[in-house]
Order: structure tokens, then sequence, then C-alpha cells
């Protein structure tokens, strides 16, 4: 394999192109600091994934100027006022919280691959402070006295980069915590937890925009995503699959699983009109 050396005189080296390292990417161009970053897909991940976003995360997107941006692309005006509710699987409710009891910032409701775009957009402001590196996959990492390189697998060769530090924002199977040997103790569940989108009216059924549903075996959320989707009846799901550890086809998931999904939790025998959004 061909080896390229590429001598970036940067000071952070930051892995993962999702909301954590995009995120950390523009904060530090904000202070002055040059950094690149390094995504191992080719472009923005597009599948279903986190919405909506805690109190500590919405601290982050405001320090960063954003968090007004993703409420105008993400929200519309009833956005703003909404119940979280946890449920049995027969609709009982069990617990349920208003956002107006909810301290702190207004809420921020926008798919993770709409924040991508906005902190793309607004990285295009510090092209001497900030470059992205689509398709680099981290191979190995090390440091001395002086760097951290970081080696990457690109188009059947390998690109060196070295930097002061290295930040690993690349998820719960992250490459660079496994690199520099950090563990990350505990247990895997037996079971695969997947996020898809369907159109289905849950709303027929007793259901609010959001809820959990708590169950020892086919828990799983609930909820509407925002900008207008209640009225088409556009809903996300994340669930449970017992004994599922492997990645399974998408389609597969959404033909067999999800039907059994909404027939359990609506109680209904009538067939599921699941389309792709």
């Amino acid at each position: 394999m061909t080896v390229t050396a590429a001598k970036i005189d940067t000071e952070v080296i930051v892995v993962g192109a999702g909301p954590v390292g995009l995120i950390t990417a523009l904060l530090l161009a904000q202070k002055g600091i040059k950094s690149l970053l390094l995504e191992q897909c080719p472009e923005v991940i597009q599948s279903p994934r986190a919405m909506a976003y805690g109190p500590a995360a919405v601290h982050e997107l405001e320090r960063a100027g954003i968090a007004e941006e993703c409420r105008a692309v993400g929200m519309e005006p009833s956005d703003y006022e909404f119940t979280l509710r946890w449920i049995t699987i027969d609709n009982k409710l069990v617990a349920e919280l208003p956002s107006r009891l909810m301290e702190g910032y207004p809420p921020v409701l926008c798919g993770q691959h709409e924040v991508a775009k906005i902190i793309l957009r607004r990285l295009e402001a510090f092209p001497e402070l900030c470059k992205v590196f689509w398709s680099h996959k981290v191979v190995q990492v090390e440091q001395d006295k002086e760097w951290v390189t970081v080696t990457c697998e690109v188009d059947g060769r390998q690109k060196i980069f070295r930097g002061n530090y290295v930040v690993g924002a690349d998820g719960a199977s992250s490459t660079v915590r496994k690199l520099i040997g950090c563990t990350f103790d505990g247990f895997t569940y037996d079971k695969m937890v997947v996020a898809t989108n369907v159109f289905y009216p849950f709303r027929e059924y007793g259901f609010a925009a959001g809820q959990f549903i708590i169950h020892p075996e086919h828990f799983a959320m609930v909820c509407n995503p925002p900008g207008g989707a209640w009225a088409l009846n556009l809903f996300q799901l994340l669930f449970s699959i017992p004994g599922l550890t492997d990645v399974l086809d998408r389609q597969d998931i959404t033909r067999w699983h999800v039907p059994c999904l909404l027939r359990r939790g609506c109680k209904s025998n009538l067939r599921t009109s699941l389309r792709k959004p």
C-alpha cells in the first residue's frame, strides 16, 4: 500500500464528522485554533438519527451560535410546546413532562444531518482554520514527544497527518478509543436498537407527539419528527430487537419487524402502511 506523508501544520485533529466532531471543529475555528476533520464516510450520514437535544447539547449549540438556525430549519411554532410521555405497551400513562417545565434555553428539534449541514456551512467562513477530509478511515494513532500522528486509509493508499492533539469524536464504537487503549467497561445487551421512519396513524390510537414505551423486551420510542410531519402521520421509531446483535438489512427490518411492533403497541390488526419518507 502506498504511503503519502502529509505534514499538516495543525493544532487539533478531530476524528468523526458527526455533530460532536463538527461542533468541536466549529468552536475551535471560532477561537482561531486550526483543526482538520477526518471522516470515514464520503458524506454526512442521512439515515434516521437523533433529532432532539438535551439541555447540555442545546447549551453547546447556543455557544456555537447555531441553535436558532437549527430551530428555524427543524421546527414549526407548534414544536416549542410539547409533552414527553412514558407509557406501557398498551398505552397506559406512567408519567409525563411538559416542555414548559424544562428550564434553560428553548428546545432544539432538528435532524442530525440538518445540524451537520448548518455547521459545514458555518465552517466555510474559516477556510484557513478548518479543513474537512471525507472518506478518510483512521487506522493508526501514534504519539511522540512532538506530535500525534494519525494514519488514514483512503482510495487504497495511506495518508499520514500530524497535529498537537487528537479528538476522538467517532461514536460509541470509536476507533480512536480502541487505538489508544482506552477501555469502555460494561456489557452489551443481546439486542439491537434500530431507528427507522414510518408513515402510520398513531394519533388514531391515542399516541401523542413523543413517548417512550416501557417494556422489558419491546421498549421503544415513538415520536413525531419536527417541522410539520404530524399532519403527514410521519413518525420515527426507535425500538429493540431481542437476540439480535448483528446489522440487519434495513428493508427486512421495515418489512417484518415494524408491523409486528405496531400491532403490539396499537392493539390493531390493520396492515401497516410503510413508505420510505
